[in-house]
C-alpha cells in the first residue's frame, strides 16, 4: 500500500482501494488469498476507529476518560468483590505489564483502587475498587455501557451473536500465531 501521508488525526491515507491493492499484491503473490487480506485491512479499520471513538468518550462531567481506564474500571467492577489480580488486569485487556501498572498507579493516585496482598499466596496481589471506585464506576458505567451498545445498534442481534464468534476465531488464530512466533 502506498501511503501519501498521514493525516491530522494520525490515518494513513492511501491512494489505493483494497480492491486495488489485493490485486497488487495478487499480481506479486498469486498465493495471496485476497479475500484475507480485505478482512484484515476492513478489521484493522473498525478496530482502529472504535479505538478512537472509545478514547474521544467523554464522562458525564466533561472529561474525557481513556478506553484502558475505562475498560479497566469496567472489569474491576463487574468482578466478583470488585477485586481482580493485577497480573490478571493486562492480560485480560491485552496490555503489558508496564502499561496495566501505570493504569493501576493512576487509579491508587487517585484514590480508585488499593492493591490488596492474597490472603491465601503471596504471589498474588489483587486491584480493589474503593468506595470512591466504585462511586466512580456507577457514575461512569451506565453511560459507557450506552456507547458500546450505540456501536453494534445497526446489527441484528443474530449479526452481533454471529460477529462475536467470528471474531473469537479471529481472536483465537491471533493468540495461536502469537504463541508460534514466541516459540520461533
Amino acid at each position: 500500500m502506498n501511503i501519501d501521508h498521514i493525516d491530522d488525526r494520525g490515518e494513513a491515507k492511501s491512494s489505493d482501494s483494497d480492491v486495488e491493492l489485493t490485486e497488487r499484491l495478487l499480481a506479486e503473490f498469486p498465493s495471496v488469498d485476497p479475500d484475507a487480506v480485505r478482512v484484515h485491512l476492513a478489521l484493522g479499520r473498525a478496530f482502529y476507529r472504535s479505538i478512537r471513538a472509545m478514547e474521544g468518550y467523554v464522562l458525564p462531567d466533561g472529561t474525557i476518560f481513556s478506553r484502558a481506564k475505562s475498560n479497566f474500571l469496567a472489569l474491576l467492577f463487574l468482578a466478583e468483590d470488585n477485586q481482580l489480580p493485577v497480573g490478571a488486569i493486562g492480560r485480560e485487556l491485552g496490555l503489558s505489564p508496564a502499561s496495566a501498572t501505570r493504569i493501576l498507579d493512576s487509579f491508587e493516585e487517585d484514590g480508585f483502587m488499593v492493591r490488596v496482598p492474597s490472603a491465601s499466596d503471596r504471589r498474588i496481589t489483587y486491584a480493589r475498587l474503593t468506595e470512591q471506585g466504585l462511586t466512580q464506576c456507577q457514575t461512569v458505567l451506565p453511560r459507557f455501557l450506552q456507547f458500546l451498545m450505540a456501536m453494534v445498534l445497526p446489527f441484528t442481534v443474530e449479526e452481533r451473536t454471529e460477529f462475536s464468534r467470528l471474531l473469537g476465531k479471529y481472536q483465537d488464530s491471533a493468540q495461536t500465531l502469537e504463541r508460534q512466533t514466541a516459540d520461533d
